[in-house]
């Protein structure tokens, strides 16, 4: 594992783009999203139910991802949905801040916020089909650039905390707006690779039964496991602050630092998986999990939530950089298609969490909440090494 082989990803001109175009959306996510719950329940005069249901959005979002992943798959290349995808959630971001009522945010959510999981998966989805990733480990070159997504992530709230204080919160939604649109000005594909000779000798039928049934499969494993994932990002804070004590400093301290360490996991768990294949890395990742969620639900101290936490970053990294490599290698030349799924099955578990959540946080109440994840993640793991073949672990 050569560190050096990371950075030279960094350095190529045909990822200049990509790496723009990440900080960019992670910068543009991370600067509007956490203030819109703000802007609902003030200007847009809507409760914290209300919140929820816009949040649930991302699902037709991920739907319409797969509509245009199946027609990526079909074309020469994904800068055209790239660009219009973020001009049109540019315009949805400026147009949010204009709202006055929580019907107008929840169209405007469904119409144009929605798309964000489009950007992301047929950026991916760009990045995987240049000869430039065919010539590197895919899963190091995937893996190494979510990492500048990350980035722009950390980056964002900074942004947007200290442009709503200064001009209002709609100013922070407009910056999101100018973050986006910069992305269609910057958005170029690399220089395409084989793979269209590689759709001209597939079968006319197109995706073979037996492949789409792996990567449903596989998705529907991933759904679960990040489950656990989203339900430790609504409760964690809630546990620190009320069940254990602390301050929300000390929460916001554990969350700054585990984004700060997402930038080496990132790139890390690019080289683990190019070694050791994406397959057995993802695998390991779901195990490590269901141990730390155990840890979480069975041992009320903080300590043992930053340990957690922090060896759930690499867990992250691992389902989020490799996951979608992984994917497009169970679905072959059908790039477009399997990352639109990975992404649909991570907007799937964001909606099934917050049903589990509502159904059972208070009957099981914190910390017993995270015996659930912590029981998914250990069958899903089980799954996991009895199921996935051996020939297909390895990612070239």
């Amino acid at each position: 594992m050569n560190p050096p082989g990371v950075l030279a990803i960094y350095s190529a001109p045909a990822y200049r783009p990509h790496v723009a175009t990440l900080i960019a959306a992670g910068a543009a996510s991370s600067c509007g999203v956490p203030l819109l719950p703000i802007h609902v329940t003030t200007t847009a005069g809507g409760t914290l139910s209300q919140v929820g249901y816009i949040s649930t959005t991302s699902l037709l979002g991920s739907l319409v991802g797969l509509i245009l992943g199946h027609i990526s798959d079909r074309r020469k290349s994904n800068t055209g949905i790239i660009r219009i995808s973020a001009l049109l959630l540019s315009f949805g971001w400026f147009a949010v801040g204009w709202t006055r009522s929580v019907l107008e945010v929840f169209l405007i959510s469904i119409c144009f916020l929605s798309l964000a999981t489009v950007l992301s998966s047929q950026v991916f989805a760009a990045i995987s089909t240049s000869q430039e990733s065919k010539e590197r480990e895919r899963a190091k070159v995937a893996s190494s650039l979510r990492a500048c997504f990350s980035l722009g992530y950390a980056i964002g709230p900074l942004v947007g905390a200290a442009i709503a204080g200064i001009g209002g919160i709609r100013a922070a939604f407009s910056v999101s707006g100018l973050l986006y649109f910069s992305i269609v000005l910057i958005a170029k594909s690399p220089a395409p690779s084989n793979l269209e000779e590689v759709r001209k000798v597939s079968s006319p039928g197109g995706v073979a039964p037996s492949s789409l049934g792996r990567m449903v499969f596989f998705c529907s494993l991933l759904c679960l496991v990040l489950v656990g994932d989203f339900l430790k990002a609504s409760y964690l804070p809630v546990y620190i602050v009320h069940n254990l004590g602390y301050s929300i400093l000390v929460s916001g301290v554990l969350l700054g630092l585990c984004a700060g360490l997402e930038l080496i996991a990132f790139m890390v768990i690019g080289l683990i998986s190019s070694r050791y294949g994406a397959g057995w890395t993802v695998a390991i990742a779901v195990g490590i999990a269901s141990l730390g969620y155990s840890l979480m639900a069975g041992i009320p101290h903080l300590a043992v939530i930053y340990m957690v936490q922090i060896s759930h970053v690499w867990v992250f990294a691992a389902i989020h950089g490799v996951g979608p490599i992984y994917t497009q290698r169970l679905l072959g030349p059908h790039i477009g298609t399997a990352t639109a799924s990975f992404f649909f099955a991570v907007a799937g578990a964001k909606v099934l969490s917050g049903v589990i959540g509502g159904v059972l946080a208070v009957p099981l109440g914190l910390p017993n909440l995270f015996w659930l994840p912590a029981a998914i993640c250990a069958i899903v793991f089980i799954v996991m090494i009895f199921t996935v073949p051996r020939g297909v672990l390895r990612v070239q």
